[in-house]
C-alpha cells in the first residue's frame, strides 16, 4: 500500500517573488513568453548577487515579507 503525500507539505511557504531583497529583472530576454511577466530577479543574498534566481523558487533563510501600501 502507498502512503500518500499531503498536498501542503508539497507546497513552499514563501517564493523569492514575495520577497523585499529580491529586484525583478526586466529585460527582454528574462521574460515569460505568455503574461509579459519577469521570471528572473537579483537577490544580495545568492551569491553576493552575482547571479539571478527564479523567483517561483523557496525563498532562503533571509525572506523579508514585501509591505503592501
Amino acid at each position: 500500500m502507498t502512503v500518500r503525500k499531503n498536498q501542503k507539505d508539497d507546497a513552499p511557504l514563501h517564493v523569492c517573488r514575495d520577497c523585499a531583497h529580491v529586484k525583478e529583472v526586466t529585460q527582454f530576454n528574462t521574460l515569460s513568453i505568455g503574461s509579459h511577466m519577469p521570471t528572473l530577479g537579483r537577490c544580495p543574498y545568492y551569491t553576493d548577487g552575482k547571479y539571478c534566481v527564479l523567483l517561483s523558487q523557496r525563498s532562503c533563510e533571509h525572506f523579508k515579507k514585501k509591505s503592501t501600501i
